[in-house]
């Protein structure tokens, strides 16, 4: 009698625990590699020098992870960007990839975590990646127009005379030398003018400024929360209690 009771309070109180804990389970084992991600650069960025890859290798079970590289048209042939690395990373640099040995042209990088039983279980990939080492021609606005010879300016500048006003008579030239006018203050503000516009075109050389991504979330073991708990000790009770109120009406007929 007392082993029948026994049994059915132990079977009782496995069927809510597994009724409570059971339907988060299929939920964890959906995305394992959710801790796995490149976030930059991301797909078609163009980039140049040395590239911070950054995002998340942390899975369960974790042994070591590596990124790899390869060009678009040739995506088998991944070479290593450096070594492999056996600290897990959550929402921070990967590794860093030194371009400026590869010749321009379209790449695409790869994430690789395995786990430890030497398993690659988790693999992610960004394509289109633009790698432009080489100096961007210039733009036509930075280019220099011609230089008109009938300008004012430019005659000024070469110290010619100026259309029109026709060359010194011979016998003017035993005359003493006339000193060199000064330039006229409207040609100096137009040739100060003029080298402001010629300094404000010329292209400069701005570093590219690397944006960290929000961090991955980091990936824990499943915790129940208060109100499951509360659920699977109240499911278990009232079972148990279910259970005890059966087995004390049917006593006699077992007893006798």
């Amino acid at each position: 009698m007392q082993s029948r009771i026994a049994g059915a309070l132990l079977l009782a109180s496995t069927t809510a625990l597994v009724a409570v804990l059971a339907p988060a389970s299929p939920a964890r084992a959906q995305d394992p590699c959710r801790g796995a991600a490149i976030q930059s650069p991301a797909p078609a960025a163009v980039i140049s020098g040395t590239v911070a890859i950054l995002g998340a290798a942390r899975i369960d079970d974790f042994n070591f992870y590596k990124v790899e590289w390869a060009p678009e048209s040739r995506a088998p042939s991944w070479s290593a960007v450096s070594s492999t690395v056996a600290q897990p990373v959550d929402g921070g640099v990967l590794d860093r990839w030194n371009t400026t040995v590869l010749p321009d042209g379209t790449y695409r990088l790869k994430l690789t975590v395995v786990d430890q039983q030497s398993q690659e279980v988790c693999r992610r990939t960004v394509s289109g990646l633009k790698v432009a080492n080489q100096s961007p021609p210039p733009s036509p606005e930075a280019s220099a127009s011609p230089e008109d010879p009938t300008d004012p300016t430019v005659i000024a500048r070469a110290g010619r005379p100026a259309p029109g006003t026709g060359s010194p008579e011979p016998e003017d030239r035993d005359a003493s030398t006339a000193a060199p006018e000064a330039p006229s203050e409207a040609t100096t503000a137009d040739d100060e003018a003029a080298d402001d516009e010629a300094s404000a075109a010329a292209p400069t050389d701005t570093p590219p400024v690397e944006i960290a991504p929000p961090p991955v979330p980091r990936s824990g073991g499943f915790l129940p929360s208060f109100g499951e708990l509360a659920f699977c000790f109240g499911s278990t009770f009232l079972a148990t209690l279910a259970v005890v109120l059966w087995l004390w009406r049917r006593r006699d007929e077992w007893t006798g």
